[in-house]
């Protein structure tokens, strides 16, 4: 099932190749008409491929860009406070608590966009 999901694209675009072959096979479409679908369809689904991968790559720089972000400052700081609740803070480290909030808004920005998948969200 999993492949199905993965692979819908390629296997609705070999379906149509597989028509448009047969349907200039048995004479019913011109074969200009035909070549200029066939093309079409390359097009469309190189196009989706293109987008899928783009996506793909800014998802990537979104996640690194947290990750470090998070990594650099932030995970001790919510750590401790997590294991000392009642902990008073310094400025500096009420700072870094709203660079966290911030961080969280920023992720759900892109949440919201599309940009980061409900499966990672």
């Amino acid at each position: 099932m999993r492949f199905l999901k993965r692979s819908w694209g390629f296997i609705v675009t070999a379906i149509s190749f597989a028509i448009v072959i047969y349907l200039l096979w048995c004479k019913h479409v011109d074969n200009a008409l035909g070549i200029g679908i066939l093309g079409s369809i390359a097009t469309f689904y190189f196009g989706v491929l293109k987008y899928k991968m783009e996506n793909d790559k800014i998802f990537n720089e979104l996640f690194t860009s947290f990750n470090s972000r998070y990594d650099d400052k932030l995970n001790d700081l919510t750590n401790k406070l997590r294991l000392k609740p009642g902990k008073k803070l310094s400025n500096k480290k009420v700072k870094l608590i709203i660079d966290y909030f911030n961080l969280c808004a920023e992720e759900y920005l892109w949440y919201k966009r599309n940009r980061i998948p409900g499966t990672v969200w």
